[in-house]
């Protein structure tokens, strides 16, 4: 499965970060701190 981390905490994107990379079925594309940002990724990435 892939996912992206949208917050606009860097530590808690931290800790989410290490809680993916601990689960094999979970893919992390990119993280954000900026939801518009993540939004226009995401609709390019489809």
């Amino acid at each position: 499965m892939k996912c992206v981390i949208i917050d606009d905490e860097p530590l808690a994107i931290d800790v989410l970060m290490e809680y993916c990379q601990k689960l094999d079925f979970i893919e992390l594309e990119e993280t954000f701190t900026n939801p518009l940002e993540a939004i226009s990724v995401i609709k390019e990435k489809k």
